[in-house]
């Protein structure tokens, strides 16, 4: 098993910061030996700056894609449902068009009494 130099830090109820080095198989090992020391650490860092705070690589990366890809369906759908409420008339402008409305659930015979007040 191969060790690593690790930094930590954390702070006593002083609120005095204090910072030490641990050699480690890995962070989780680094914040179970503090555990048991009783020290709560609020900072554990690769001396080698490989996993910096335990952040994987390319987080970044797949957060901006993803907040891409939300933008683009949301401006395709603002874009679809704008096209399916106009219509083009024969002079050539545009206008609303009636979008027929359909009953997804319920018994009809309800829909009409809840529909005339009954409820």
């Amino acid at each position: 098993m191969r060790l690593s130099k690790y930094t930590y830090a954390y702070k006593t109820s002083d609120g005095i910061r204090h910072e030490g080095r641990m050699e480690a198989a890995s962070r989780e090992c680094v914040f179970a030996e503090l555990r048991k020391r009783g020290i709560k650490a609020i900072k554990v860092t690769a001396t080698d700056g490989t996993k910096a705070n335990g952040e994987m690589r390319g987080v970044r990366s797949r957060v901006v894609v993803a907040t891409a890809v939300a933008a683009a369906l949301i401006a395709g759908s603002a874009v679809f449902l704008a096209s399916g409420i106009r219509s083009r008339s024969a002079n050539g402008g545009h206008e609303l068009r009636a979008v027929p409305r359909h009953q997804i659930y319920g018994d009809p015979a309800l829909m009409e009494e809840l529909y005339e007040g009954g409820f």
